[in-house]
């Protein structure tokens, strides 16, 4: 999907589809790791799906929020002991989030939501809701992870995790989803995943994975209508 960031822009303007006000976003990785288990990206975090410039094509976009910005984005019980982690230095987030994710900066990730990324969605061992997906351009088995703030609303959760499978179907099948009504939908069943993201340890498994992992949605065309109201 790389090809597709020359003709593809979320414009400032551009609304959003669906969002979670209060969570917390992470970088997770294999057991295996010298790097550790995890890296809390941001302690406090804004989550948001948007349209693009190209037709069945969206973004999810994970956005730090400052201290004190809103009382409605505190993400409250999640932060524990960790609320130092909103001081990580710049350089800890890498410059180029890899082939398929778009680009960040200190405040904010864009995701080109496609099935690449293995969406799945869970409940953590502390009962929170959490929307993971690979990254790309790390070492096997990382995976980010968004884990719901208990405050939020389930329906809106819920609302938010339905939108962001529509969008995959629409990026994978190049077709509106609007007639998708819930994850019960027997045209979501190949790409709802109600499991943790498998972090890969088992060598005979790497090759399968890389597999996976490259492949790419074939050549196809792209349209310069906006993207559609849900």
């Amino acid at each position: 999907m790389n090809f597709l960031r020359k003709f593809m822009g979320v414009a400032k303007e551009e609304p959003e589809i669906a969002s979670v006000p209060s969570g917390r976003f992470l970088l997770t990785r294999s057991p295996r790791s010298p790097k550790g288990a995890f890296e809390c990206l941001y302690p406090d975090a804004y989550a948001s799906i948007r349209g693009t410039s190209t037709a069945y094509y969206h973004q999810l976009c994970i956005q730090r929020v400052a201290a004190g910005a809103d009382p409605a984005s505190s993400v409250g019980g999640l932060n524990g002991d960790e609320s130092d982690s909103d001081d990580d230095d710049d350089d800890s987030i890498r410059s180029n989030n890899g082939a398929d994710d778009g680009p960040h900066t200190s405040d904010e990730w864009t995701f080109t939501i496609g099935d690449d990324l293995g969406f799945a969605t869970f409940d953590n061992d502390q009962g929170y809701r959490v929307i993971s997906w690979k990254d790309v351009n790390g070492d096997l088995g990382d995976k980010f992870e968004f884990i719901v703030d208990p405050s939020v609303d389930h329906a809106r959760v819920d609302d938010f995790i339905l939108i962001l499978f529509k969008c995959l179907y629409e990026a994978t099948y190049q077709e509106s989803s609007e007639s998708i009504k819930s994850l019960d939908d027997t045209r979501l069943a190949t790409l709802v995943s109600n499991k943790p993201t498998e972090l890969i340890d088992d060598p005979s498994s790497i090759l399968s994975y890389l597999q996976s992992s490259s492949s790419s949605s074939s050549a196809n065309p792209i349209y310069s209508e906006q993207a559609r109201h849900w």
